[in-house]
């Protein structure tokens, strides 16, 4: 299929921001002359996305165009093509240990995301599929797996990403919500039975926002 966008249609585009299953669809269908078109015209293709770089990866290697990721539900800005983070709003490590803390008391699947990695814990992924379909196993495929989440955080120095947790049923989910809202962070949901946490800065908006202007957009 020809690009069909002339250069003053694909400029109108500025920036142009993707999900990870936008990007997927339009790797799937053929459809990456769209994005083609618009970065030749001076259009800058962006991922905004909830993952960490170990989880985009494929994503970034199907669609090359993609300049910016702005990951872990705005935690962070990279610059992908110079694989530099621009960047970040994560969540301090005292913090980090206390959310941490309070999902220990419940049934969960949690998953860590600091600098390029998730991390999760051996006995949590190794029951998958009590918190998952199976089919998306893949994703996870990506992953760190490590013995002890504790210990991992204990020993770190840095800050955290985000957390993002699966509980086993929404009774949990709502009880640790009231021990986490209290803290200083921002708490959202994607669609499980699950609460991903931030520093009060990180959202999608606010990151997306911050690229346009860098980029004087």
């Amino acid at each position: 299929m020809q690009n069909k966008l002339t250069p003053r249609q694909s400029r109108a585009w500025g920036l142009c921001a993707l999900s990870v299953p936008a990007a997927m669809v339009l790797a799937g269908r053929g459809w990456l002359w769209v994005l083609a078109g618009s970065a030749a015209a001076g259009g800058i293709v962006t991922l905004n996305t909830g993952r960490n770089l170990c989880e985009s990866q494929m994503v970034l290697d199907r669609v090359p165009e993609i300049r910016y990721l702005m990951g872990c539900t705005g935690a962070f800005l990279m610059d992908v093509q110079q694989h530099e983070r621009l960047s970040n709003h994560t969540l301090d490590i005292v913090t980090a240990r206390q959310v941490n803390a309070i999902f220990r008391k419940y049934d969960t699947l949690i998953g860590i995301f600091y600098d390029d990695l998730v991390c999760n814990q051996a006995d949590e992924i190794g029951q998958f599929t009590r918190f998952y379909p199976a089919e998306i196993k893949s994703v996870f495929d990506t992953h760190t797996v490590v013995p002890s989440l504790t210990a991992t955080l204990a020993a770190r120095e840095g800050g955290v990403d985000k957390f993002y947790v699966v509980f086993a049923d929404a009774a949990a989910q709502q009880a640790a919500l009231r021990e986490i809202e209290p803290l200083p962070v921002f708490v959202t949901s994607a669609g499980f039975i699950d609460m991903e946490v931030m520093a009060q800065d990180a959202n999608k908006g606010a990151i997306l926002l911050e690229l346009a202007e860098r980029l004087n957009i």
